[in-house]
């Protein structure tokens, strides 16, 4: 299933969208995030039928779903920044995700809820599911990215929304 990624600047969505995910922002905050951005994952035409499920598991998350047509599934999310780290972080209904891109295409990903790990070094893509707090899901990030930045590879030290949707589509391509 194809996701298209859009900015938004609406303040009816980033409103319901910041007291959504408030909780986490400042958790994100204290440990040195900013925010980057407001954004809008919009599904395939007709996905709210075809994935009624996975909607409906949104919504029990408390997701900032809308409904576009025709039957698309879009939901918005705040999108963070780590400068020092060259790190995203991602606030969903199911929990953090945290993202830092390398220059050579390498991309390293760290949940702290449970999901499917990827190990794929021909595809330069590393995921780890630490289901832990924030706090800890951060610190194994910073452990898995400071071992490849010890062994040579550089962050994308360039962090806007177009490196975010580069690194979150390469994820996925794998699942």
């Amino acid at each position: 299933m194809q996701i298209a990624y859009q900015q938004t600047t609406d303040f009816g969505v980033t409103a319901r969208v910041r007291e959504r995910y408030l909780s986490e922002i400042n958790a994100l905050r204290r440990i040195g995030f900013e925010e980057q951005c407001f954004y809008t994952e919009r599904l395939s035409p007709f996905s709210l039928l075809l994935l009624l499920p996975i909607f409906l598991l949104m919504r029990a998350h408390r997701e900032v779903i809308h409904i576009q047509n025709p039957l698309r599934i879009a939901a918005s999310y705040p999108l963070l920044i780590h400068r020092d780290s060259a790190t995203y972080a991602l606030s969903m209904g199911l929990g953090i995700k945290f993202y830092t891109p390398f220059i050579d295409g390498t991309g390293v990903i760290t949940t702290n809820f449970p999901t499917q790990t990827i190990h794929d070094p021909i595809g330069q893509l590393y995921k780890s599911s630490v289901p832990q707090t924030i706090e800890w899901a951060w610190q194994s990030h910073q452990d898995q990215i400071g071992k490849l930045n010890a062994a040579g590879k550089q962050f994308a030290h360039q962090l806007n929304f177009e490196g975010y949707v580069e690194i979150s589509k390469q994820e996925e391509r794998h699942g």
